[in-house]
């Protein structure tokens, strides 16, 4: 959800648990499909595994979700592939099957 926040433009989860300022939104779509990309294929079996893992609702509601965080991110820095966020910028749990 993005609207007014205090001083500026700014970025809810929705469950007010993390709020990011948003500076750029430029490759924020990129980074949402990238992210969802390597969610959907976390698990192994290889491509087989991610088709019977995408097929699932849960698995594609929590890989939504942890791409939603990821461009939700991204939108904190100006640029593109500077503002994609390294692993380290992110939850360790977040990609977890």
């Amino acid at each position: 959800m993005i609207g007014e926040a205090a001083g500026g433009h700014g970025h809810s989860d929705g469950d007010g648990g993390n709020e990011w300022k948003v500076v750029d939104t430029t490759g924020a779509g990129d980074a949402f499909n990238g992210a969802l990309v390597h969610a959907l294929c976390q698990g192994g079996g290889g491509a087989a595994g991610a088709r019977a893992r995408a097929g699932s609702l849960a698995h594609l509601c929590k890989a939504a979700q942890a791409a939603g965080y990821v461009a939700s991110t991204s939108v904190g820095k100006l640029g593109t592939q500077d503002s994609y966020p390294q692993p380290s910028d992110l939850p360790s749990d977040l990609f977890a099957s």
